[in-house]
Order: C-alpha cells, then sequence, then structure tokens
C-alpha cells in the first residue's frame, strides 16, 4: 500500500533567524509565498472554480494579479488543485478525473500520462481564456494583457503535452513562482564534465540550473526505498548551508532519508542574467523525487534572488 507520509507533511519552510549561510547572507531563507495570498483573492478564486461566465473571469483579471496570483487563477482554469501535494493526493485518492488516476501508478508519477492529462487540461483552458478575451473585447474593454500571458503559458503547455518532451518543467512551473517567460526561454548550460553526465545518465531525475548569481548549477536525485540521494556540482560561492537548512529540515518532516553529496568547482562564471532550469527524467518518477526537485528548484532560485 503507497505511504503518503511524506506528501500529508508536504510544507515549505522559512528560517528568518538564526540562519548560518556559507559566503553570502540571504535576505531569507526560503519561504512559501503562495500562503501569503490575501482572503480577498482567494474568495475571488473560488468564485471562478466553475470557470462557467466567461465576464468573471475577465473580472478577475482587471485585479491586476501579480505573477503568483496569476498562477493560481491558471491553475483553476485547467482545474487543478493549487499545490503540488494536493494534485499527487487527488490523484491517489480515487479522482473522478480518469485521467488524472493514470498519473500516478504505485507510488510513481507517469511522465506519460501526466503530459496526456495537461494536454487535455490546457486545451480546455485555452478555450476558456479565448472566450474570456473575447468577451472583453466585446465589452469594450482592451486591456486584457494579463489573460493573453496566461493564453501563452497554456499555449506552451499544451505544445510541450502533444511532443515526446519531458513535460515535468512545465508542470513544475505551475507550482513555482518565478517569471512566466521561464517558459519561453531554453536552458543554456555549460557542457557537463564526464562524471557528471554519468551521474545524469543513472539518476531518475536531473535538475539543471541557470541562475543570476552561482552560475550553472547541477542536481541529480535518486531514491532506494525511503532512502533519497541527491547530489550537487556547484560553485564555491553557492550558499550550501542555507540551502541544507531548506532541505533537510523538510525531508526530516516528511519522513524522507535525505543524504546530500558535493562537487565544488572554482570560479563561478555570473556573466548571466537569466534564471532557467531543465528537468531529465525516466518515464516512471516517484512521488518522494517529484516533491524533492518542487523544493529544489524553489529554494535555488529563492537563495540567488537574495543572494548579496
Amino acid at each position: 500500500m503507497t505511504n503518503f507520509n511524506s506528501i500529508n507533511n508536504l510544507r515549505f519552510y522559512v528560517s528568518q533567524n538564526g540562519s548560518s549561510v556559507q559566503n553570502s547572507k540571504p535576505a531569507g531563507i526560503v519561504d512559501d509565498s503562495l500562503s501569503n495570498l490575501t482572503q480577498n483573492t482567494s474568495n475571488m478564486q473560488n468564485e471562478t472554480t466553475s470557470l462557467v461566465n466567461p465576464s468573471l473571469l475577465y473580472n478577475y483579471s482587471m485585479a491586476k494579479m501579480d505573477y503568483e496570483v496569476m498562477m493560481k487563477y491558471l491553475l483553476n482554469m485547467m482545474s487543478l488543485p493549487d499545490s503540488i501535494d494536493k494534485f499527487i493526493q487527488k490523484a491517489a485518492q480515487n479522482s473522478k478525473d480518469f485521467e488524472m488516476i493514470k498519473v500516478l501508478v504505485e507510488n510513481l508519477i507517469s511522465t506519460k500520462a501526466l503530459a496526456e492529462f495537461l494536454n487535455e487540461k490546457s486545451k480546455i483552458a485555452v478555450d476558456k481564456t479565448m472566450q474570456a478575451i473575447s468577451n472583453s473585447l466585446k465589452a469594450g474593454l482592451s486591456d486584457s494583457g494579463q489573460l493573453r500571458d496566461i493564453l501563452s503559458i497554456l499555449n506552451i503547455i499544451q505544445s510541450q503535452s502533444s511532443s515526446n518532451s519531458n513535460i515535468l518543467k512545465e508542470f513544475l512551473l505551475l507550482y513555482i513562482p518565478v517569471s512566466g517567460q521561464i517558459y519561453e526561454k531554453q536552458l543554456e548550460y555549460i557542457p557537463m564534465e564526464n562524471d557528471e553526465e554519468k551521474k545524469v545518465s543513472f539518476s531518475e531525475l536531473s535538475l539543471m540550473f541557470e541562475t543570476l548569481n552561482f552560475s550553472n548549477i547541477l542536481c541529480t536525485i535518486n531514491v532506494e526505498n525511503n532512502d533519497v540521494t541527491v547530489f550537487m556540482s556547484v560553485f564555491d560561492n553557492f550558499p550550501s548551508i542555507a540551502f541544507e537548512k531548506v532541505v533537510k529540515t523538510f525531508s526530516k518532516e516528511a519522513n524522507i532519508n535525505l543524504f546530500l553529496e558535493y562537487k565544488i568547482k572554482q570560479n563561478a562564471q555570473t556573466n548571466t542574467q537569466n534564471q532557467n532550469f531543465k528537468v531529465v527524467s525516466k518515464s516512471m518518477v516517484s512521488i518522494n523525487v517529484l516533491i524533492l526537485a518542487h523544493l529544489i528548484i524553489k529554494t535555488i532560485f529563492k537563495l540567488d534572488n537574495d543572494f548579496i
């Protein structure tokens, strides 16, 4: 029987005091900013859950949503749960959505089934968004920029899910508060060394990052039973202590036995102005690996943004 202790305990930790940081002092360890949405936003979101009346969609867009709220709205458009742990729980608990049931098989996420599921959801959401834009124009209201941003993201999700490419990046981005432009950009990753290439080829899931301050970062994740090994290839300015504090605290509360390994490189090249990441994975990915990948992405981007 599937053990969902790690999902039921899923949290995103904030550490504002007493943090020890290697080579830097970020403004604060990672926080879950999605939980800071106002009650008014939540009420508006509940009103649009059914997504029947296009005028409600437009009225909501006129609130000038910030990116985090816009992504919450996009999740509603796709009729998806508002957090990644709720998504997994719904897939596991005999969801009435047959396609969603196929996403989770014996505690493993099928990337193929996930792509098919997101493809169908994005098609429906595209139609709803197009109708909302059309209704706003008929009403003489021309400021539909945020709805068009949502439409652009939905088109990318639909395109990626229709191809044979790995859909995990697009899926994870639905639950990570970063700029929407990241959907459109391709990762520029410095060629890996031989040992790193081997790590990727044997890993269950690998993350390749482009950051503002830490140059390129490679993270590979492997799981055996409830033991998860995370390998990090980073440069010497990466705030590893702050990173470890977040990841280890989470893994302890989620009942995951976590082992961290590092390869420290010298002289980071920080001439980029982009943040991006790439996901390489097997066709079946365990729940613990997926939620750790989600946490690691959010943590690295948060540390990168707060780096001083």
